[in-house]
């Protein structure tokens, strides 16, 4: 996955989204109204509103940026003369390397590539209306589609420790029952809807972005192995110490002298390590028997 950053990336932004908003319907609660978790997210009209975006229709019938990748074969009868144009162009820019076929040792001849130009030849330079007109048009979709989230996010319930140990209801903090998905069949409609947007913009298709997750949350999981097994140590280390230098340690202590401070100690102090902290637990909890093998990366 390191030749493939982007992968990467989404795979990351993928995990964040399922903590902070899991396609359940377990209430969760934050600590703070400080915390980011404490707005919901309403996923059937965050479904609603990608699908608007994605039928959207372009300035002038144009396909529209990033809509190239998702033509078919079927859809190539169905293309205009101008929508036809715009593909072949991007395909040109994209796919097609015309210096490549000509350095080659065994390329094409010059002679016969000159008589197969592979781009249009344009009499009248291209007016820049068309593509500040679809910039336009696209910005508008997106707003649209932010205020449409925007507008049915939920505040979710705010519990203190203080509150969650005198309750007699079980409270679940965000990153809670974490669940992974394994397979496609595995996820749920909402689930699916966002995966799939996050695999389309890395180019890359669904199976292999959970897989590409599943990596992720592996390696997360044994990240937070070695810090338990370290902080373990220490514990046992510091307890020997105590009770080699006796009680009155504490009494000669330096003024200047920082106190130590482990891992849920340090992140307690940023929320958003804290978060992180409790995503590990809750990836190792809700599936710790779950691990890649070669049938995984397979997939």
């Amino acid at each position: 996955m390191s030749s493939f950053p982007e992968v990467a990336l989404i795979a990351l932004l993928v995990i964040t989204v399922k903590l902070y908003y899991p396609f359940d319907t377990i209430d969760r609660n934050t600590r703070s109204a400080a915390d980011l978790g404490t707005l919901a997210l309403d996923w059937d009209q965050w479904c609603k509103a990608q699908n608007e975006y994605d039928s959207r229709e372009t300035a002038n019938g144009q396909l529209g940026r990033g809509n190239e990748i998702k033509v078919e074969e079927k859809d190539v009868f169905n293309l205009s003369d101008d929508q036809m144009d715009e593909y072949l162009d991007w395909f040109e820019k994209t796919w097609v390397d015309e210096g490549r076929a000509r350095n080659h040792p065994r390329g094409h001849p010059e002679q016969l590539l000159d008589m197969f130009p592979t781009g249009r030849r344009r009499t009248t330079p291209p007016a820049h209306s068309n593509a500040q007109q679809e910039y336009q048009a696209n910005d508008e979709a997106l707003e649209r589609k932010l205020r449409t989230v925007q507008e049915h996010l939920k505040v979710r319930e705010i519990v203190s420790d203080r509150d969650a140990r005198r309750s007699r209801r079980p409270v679940n903090r965000i990153g809670s029952y974490y669940k992974r998905y394994r397979k496609v069949g595995d996820l749920p409609d909402a689930a699916r809807t966002f995966h799939e947007t996050a695999a389309n913009l890395v180019a890359i298709t669904l199976p292999s972005l959970l897989v590409a997750v599943r990596q992720v949350e592996q390696k997360l999981i044994k990240w937070r192995e070695r810090h338990l097994e370290a902080k373990a140590a220490g514990d046992e280390v510091g307890e020997r110490q105590q009770e080699s230098e006796g009680d009155d340690v504490s009494d000669h202590a330096s003024v200047d002298d920082e106190p130590s401070m482990d891992i849920d100690e340090i992140s307690l102090k940023d929320n958003g390590n804290a978060n992180q902290a409790r995503v590990m637990e809750s990836v190792e909890s809700s599936d710790s028997s779950d691990s890649l093998d070669s049938s995984d990366q397979s997939s």
